[in-house]
């Protein structure tokens, strides 16, 4: 229900691991693997041109079909922008792209764009960040 109710969003394992109350972070990993193993969750890596710092920047989780999400998930609004971005995803995973070498997500420091993109600049789809009051 965790990973449900907080799709699209930015998370670390030692989060999860917290707000779970799980005392090992390995162990929380391990269970998120299981969900990710017959494609139910997908982890996307933030783009960097470093790889270290890629690999210790918060990962977004999606779903594998927005229905699941609308059944399952705890909301308090409808979220369509979630929603918008997750499909955008799923889109892009059947085109082909592969969530370990070609599908990032990109985080601006100014917060104005953030992006699911591949390394083919070419072709990336964006999403909105909601408006602050």
């Amino acid at each position: 229900m965790f990973l449900l109710s907080n799709f699209t969003g930015t998370f670390s394992y030692n989060d999860v691991a917290d707000d779970l109350g799980l005392s090992s972070v390995t162990t929380t990993k391990k269970f998120m693997d299981y969900l990710h193993e017959p494609f139910l969750f997908y982890y996307l890596d933030r783009y960097n041109n470093k790889l270290k710092l890629m690999k210790k920047a918060p990962r977004k989780v999606y779903v594998v079909d927005n229905g699941f999400v609308a059944s399952k998930a705890f909301n308090l609004s409808e979220n369509l922008g979630k929603l918008l971005e997750n499909q955008v995803f799923v889109e892009l995973l059947h085109r082909g792209y592969d969530t370990e070498k070609t599908l990032f997500y990109y985080h601006s420091r100014n917060d104005k764009v953030k992006a699911t993109r591949s390394r083919n600049l070419s072709r990336f789809a964006t999403t909105c960040p909601k408006k602050r009051l």
